[in-house]
């Protein structure tokens, strides 16, 4: 029967290269002090069970924990087997393998495990660890994803905060839908967080989990939702003319009918299948001007670009007067801040505080054209 482990709490800031370090760390003790156990094998079992405790529930056991008792069970393995088997076994390890199972029962070498852990205060970069383990012949790369698998089952709700607000921006999409995806965010915001550097990781995560739903939403439809209902309404717009003129509209009557210019209708050349305003070229067909495919100067592009910078615009006159000046003389002027504080009479703090919020409000009324 497996043994239960120390339940604890969540509280905490996650450390994963201090977990990993800390893991082979004892591996590294435990190999030391009893014969024929290796380093390599004990980091490759924990990992196991560390795996095994992934369920996808809120964890019962820190990852330290689980290595002491997987290598005081490896420890006790061990004894029971020379113990069993003298004959097998290099003279004098019989009274060895007595010795430590006496030190495995009463905790004296879990005791020494945990010491061994909490000796371990310089904790170097993640990459520094897995490439000194590499050259020890340990799988920490192993050790690493079960560590950042069994972690993340303690901010699941950092998935499900994002995601349900994510809905805003994808109506046609349920916070569930987009779970997967945030799974990898949160893997990834678990590989690259670093505690030392003082910020909260929930902050930090939800970044990543953000994007990475974003970025996943876009790889099934990369066209903007402000795109695709600017093509229903020229769709809307040419049923409409289809119906009063009895034949199909050219592109020039339907930009008439919706106050567009000709060239914004371009736009349609690049979203899902064709428009069917005379496909865009002329009432027969496509154009068989060959120049046309080879115009470097897409109006296709032209058109996205305009309807960005329409946006960008709209999003700056949705902040407050003193912001909106900000964030032209900053975004769409290139001003330095030096420049944009002695444009706008702002102290350097005022400037700092102004554009940090007026930065978050742009990108969440821009998110779907990230």
């Amino acid at each position: 029967m497996r043994q239960q482990h120390v339940a604890t709490s969540d509280a905490r800031q996650p450390d994963i290269a201090g977990n990993v370090t800390r893991v082979i760390a004892s591996a590294r003790k435990a190999a030391g002090v009893v014969e024929w156990l290796s380093e390599a094998e004990l980091v490759r079992s924990i990992a196991d069970e560390i795996v095994r405790l992934t369920t996808g529930h809120a964890p019962s056991a820190d990852i330290e924990e689980i290595a002491v008792w997987v290598i005081a069970e490896r420890a006790t393995q061990w004894s029971r087997d020379v113990l069993a088997h003298p004959s097998r076994s290099p003279l004098g390890t019989k009274g060895a393998a007595r010795t430590l199972a006496g030190v495995v029962r009463n905790g004296e070498f879990a005791e020494l495990v945990r010491n061994e852990q909490t000796k371990t205060r310089a904790i170097k970069t993640l990459d520094d660890v897995l490439k000194h383990a590499e050259k020890r012949g340990v799988d920490a790369e192993y050790l690493l994803w079960s560590v950042i698998g069994y972690e993340a089952q303690r901010h699941v709700r950092l998935i499900w905060h994002e995601a349900n607000k994510l809905t805003r921006f994808y109506p046609d999409r349920a916070a569930s839908d987009m779970l997967g995806w945030g799974w990898q965010g949160l893997h990834v915001g678990l590989r690259g967080f670093d505690p030392s550097r003082g910020f909260r990781f929930s902050t930090y995560a939800c970044q990543r989990i953000s994007g990475a739903i974003r970025d996943g939403v876009r790889s099934e439809n990369p066209v903007p939702k402000r795109l695709l209902t600017f093509q229903r309404k020229v769709l809307h717009a040419e049923e409409h003319l289809s119906a009063r003129l009895g034949r199909v509209p050219s592109l020039a009557e339907v930009a008439a009918h919706m106050g567009e210019s000709d060239e914004a209708l371009s736009i349609l050349s690049r979203l899902a299948a064709a428009a069917s305003v005379e496909e865009i070229n002329g009432s027969e067909g496509r154009s068989s001007d060959v120049r046309a495919l080879v115009d470097n100067n897409d109006p296709a592009d032209t058109a996205i670009a305009s309807a960005q910078r329409s946006a960008i615009e709209e999003a700056i006159n949705g902040l407050s007067p003193l912001d909106a000046q900000i964030a032209r003389l900053l975004l769409i002027d290139g001003l330095s801040p030096a420049e944009a504080r002695e444009r706008t009479g702002t102290s350097p703090r005022q400037l700092r505080q102004r554009w940090s919020r007026s930065r978050d409000q742009l990108a969440e009324a821009l998110a779907e054209w990230r």
